[in-house]
């Protein structure tokens, strides 16, 4: 979920859950298995909207998490529901200014495009082309990609192709967490996308927005 959501989603009294309210919850449910959410009310009252800037025209259901499972999360989604940071929110959009479309991307059905092979292609130049700037003369054969399965195979052989003695790709899968390159391209993105004002973007809004998440993380190894 990417949506510009506007600081008046958050300032409703009932929807401050403290961390410390939290915490209590989650101690008195150690199994984790319970989905805990609160309704947050907002008495009918529009927030401001994020895209148009108005005032008082965006409405929404909401609701804050503080545990919820994946598979319910999917439920929600399915149902119209989006997710920024904890707070869950529906768009009334019979009633906002600026109604959502909801744009679904299906992995499993994923069709490589013409512009996707460009970019592979793009990212092969760069790999076999040495510090100085010189390119191989006998370059690899990088797999042909036409389905997700050998996009897949693509990226397996990027990741452990060394043509200079040095990894050139490297990927990882971690959990959400705050560091400052990322947080940078969310600035760099906030001003010149929402035209935001740089002074009023920080941290503490970015963790809240992207890095905060109520799913349940589970460990693989014991699932």
């Amino acid at each position: 979920m990417s949506d510009n959501m506007s600081d008046d989603s958050y300032k409703s009294e009932d929807s401050e859950i403290s961390e410390d309210e939290e915490n209590e919850d989650l101690k008195e449910n150690k199994s984790y298995s319970y989905n805990i959410m609160y309704y947050t009310s907002n008495n009918n009252k529009g927030s401001s909207c994020g895209y148009c800037k108005g005032s008082g025209c965006s409405f929404k259901y909401g609701s804050y998490a503080i545990n919820i499972s994946c598979q319910v999360y999917q439920d929600m989604i399915d149902m119209g529901w989006r997710r920024s940071g904890k707070y869950c929110y529906k768009p009334i959009l019979d009633k906002s200014c600026c109604p959502q479309n909801t744009i679904r991307l299906r992995s499993l059905e994923y069709k490589v495009s013409k512009s996707h092979k460009k970019v592979l292609k793009r990212m092969e130049k760069y790999m076999t082309k040495s510090p100085d700037g010189s390119e191989l003369v006998n370059k690899p054969e990088f797999p042909t990609v036409n389905s997700p399965e050998t996009l897949v195979e693509w990226f397996k052989y990027a990741e452990h192709y060394k043509p200079f003695g040095k990894q050139r790709l490297r990927i990882t899968i971690c959990k959400s967490h705050v560091e400052k390159p990322t947080f940078n391209l969310y600035k760099k993105y906030q001003i010149n996308i929402h035209n935001d004002d740089p002074e009023r973007i920080k941290e503490e809004g970015f963790k809240r927005f992207l890095v905060d998440t109520p799913l349940i993380i589970y460990n693989a190894s014991v699932i």
